[in-house]
């Protein structure tokens, strides 16, 4: 392919949150419920989502304000490794 032919068919997301729910059925709540609207996520699998890293504290914040407080694994800073 030459530079420019069907650039639009993958897009690379540096830098994303994986959310991966205890179940479908708290996956399908969480979309349904969720202000997800101009978000780019994705769901990938029955229990998974993926979403941009900048909105992650947003998702949480929105699922905390619903009473469910999931397991949050940040990467390490270089100062504490």
């Amino acid at each position: 392919m030459g530079r420019g032919a069907r650039e639009d068919m993958l897009v690379v997301q540096q830098h994303v949150a994986l959310l991966l729910f205890e179940s479908e059925a708290i996956l399908e709540e969480t979309l349904r419920e969720l202000p997800l609207d101009g978000l780019a996520c994705q769901r990938l699998g029955p229990r998974a989502m993926v979403a941009p890293a900048e909105s992650a504290e947003a998702i949480e914040r929105a699922l905390h304000a619903r009473g469910v407080y999931p397991k949050v694994v940040r990467p390490r800073r270089e100062e504490e490794a």
